[in-house]
Order: C-alpha cells, then structure tokens, then sequence
C-alpha cells in the first residue's frame, strides 16, 4: 500500500495536522506515517541558523532524549485518540530535514510528503529545508498551513504553461477516482493575445479530449491575463476563491509558474494568503 508522511516538529505538532492528514490518507486508501524532525543548529542547512563552534556528545544526547520525550507522548496521545495502531507508524530523528526526508523516498518508504506551514514565522515557514524539500524532492509534496481543516479535494486547479508533462499529471488527478473529483481547471495566465492560436497550434485540447473522453470529470483550459501590479501566486490563489477549488496543483516542469509561485519571497506572502492546500508534482515522478 502507498505511503503518506506527514512531517512534523516541536512547533508543528499538532492535533488539527493529525486529523488533516488521517482524513486524507483514508480517502485515498494510503497508509500514514508520522515523520518527527529535530535539527540542532548545528546540523541544520540553513544560512540562517548561526552554528555553534562546539557541541559535545553530552549536549547532543540531551537534544536527543528532549526530542525523544517529546515525540513519547506525541505518540502516546496518537494511540489513546486512535489515531495509530501501534508506535511503527511514528518515526522520530534528529538531523536536518530535507536530507532526512530524500534518504526516506530513496528507500521507497513514502509516496506523498505533507509539508506544514504555519501563519507565523517559523522553522517549516521559510527555512532552507523546507525550500529544499519543496523544490528538489522527487515525490508528490503536499503544502497545507497548520490551521486548515480537510475537504475533499473536489474541484482542482491546475497552474499549467502547457506542457507535455501535464497530461500525465492530470492521469495521475483522474486516478484518485475515490474523491469523486468535479472539475479540473487547467489555468494559464497569458502573456499576450496570440496565446489561444498558440495553444491551438501546441494541440494540448486535442490532447486532453483525446486522453479524458471516457471521464465523467469536467476538464477544461482557462486563461487569464497577466497583470503587472499582481504577482502570478496571487493570480492564482484568487482564481481560486473564484471558481471555490479545493487544492491548487502544481508541476515542477512549468518553470515559470513554478519560480513565480515558489520563489522565496513569494512563499512566504501565499503561504500566510492562500486558504488553499498547494500540491505540487515534480516532471521526474511524473515521468516514472
């Protein structure tokens, strides 16, 4: 059975995470593990964390035996409220983040990351992992903030330059056949007014009617314009609102899309703004 592994840590360990992430992994029949993260300063990535010049060994085990007594009854609140069977399906480490979390999808022990963020500054908000782990990861990464509750992701858009790569990302949306998902909106934001002859010449409708004809899903292309007082995240997001979606899906491949949503200082402005979950798929897993 797939895999989802919902991270977490001091400042992001917390019940509503818990039922977002159990809610889902019902829905899509996966089974879910709780990935704890410790990072001392000293083993963190990050620019921004100061090093330390010494850590002993004594310092390190007490960081170690905090970390594990904290995750004891993290785990301990998990059985009692049922929402784990046994104590497998929590894993505490220490380390940094996004190495920890590479070696797991090397070793095919998760198939979808739920990446937390919270409203207020903080270590999953815009630390270095959490940006590595958002562009550089070959699985399916899943941005909810701390607060939100789950809903079924019925209605989805999809930021989309056309490309390729999004037919099949779009297979593998129409595959979650269990959610009994409405609508898919394919969006772009158009540069210029000769975008719809150039999608008609790309062929991308006739390849979405060619490969969807047997689905009962409404899958259809919008386009929007860009505006320079507005960033394309935030495009995005009140599209969203507009059409009521559920979840904004994104594909690594579409660069532009991609850099505009995710570069660092944009992150942080959607991240606080979006009311929405952000999937994001990278073209390599896709491609598998």
């Amino acid at each position: 059975m797939k895999k989802i592994t919902l991270l977490l840590n001091d400042q992001e360990s917390k019940i509503s995470l818990v039922k977002y992430a159990s809610a889902l992994a019902k829905d899509l029949n996966y089974d879910l593990n709780y990935l704890y993260i410790q990072t001392p300063q000293i083993l963190s990535t990050d620019p921004d964390f100061i090093t330390p010049t010494v850590m002993d060994l004594n310092e390190m085990n007490v960081i170690t035996e905090m970390s594990n007594d904290r995750m004891e009854k993290f785990t301990q609140m998990l059985l009692s409220e049922g929402y784990i069977d046994n104590k497998n399906s929590v894993d505490c480490q220490i380390g940094d983040a996004y190495t920890i979390v590479q070696e797991k999808i090397q070793k095919g022990e998760t198939d979808i990351i739920i990446l937390p963020v919270s409203n207020q500054l903080s270590f999953w908000n815009l630390s270095q992992a959490s940006i590595d782990i958002i562009k550089h990861i070959v699985c399916p990464v899943l941005i909810i903030n701390s607060e939100m509750e789950y809903i079924k992701y019925q209605n989805i858009l999809y930021a989309s330059d056309f490309v390729e790569e999004d037919i099949a990302t779009i297979k593998k949306l129409v595959a979650m056949n269990s959610y009994k998902i409405k609508s898919i909106e394919i969006l772009h934001i158009e540069q210029n007014k000769s975008f719809r002859t150039h999608l008609t010449g790309l062929g991308f409708e006739s390849m979405l009617k060619s490969n969807f004809k047997n689905t009962d899903i409404n899958i259809y292309v919008h386009s929007i314009p860009y505006k320079d007082s507005i960033s394309n995240g935030e495009l995005v997001d009140s599209e969203a609102k507009t059409t009521k979606a559920d979840i904004i899906v994104v594909l690594k491949e579409n660069k532009s899309f991609f850099a505009s949503i995710f570069s660092k200082s944009f992150t942080n402005s959607i991240i606080k703004e979006t009311h929405l979950p952000i999937l994001i798929f990278h073209h390599k897993e896709i491609s598998k």
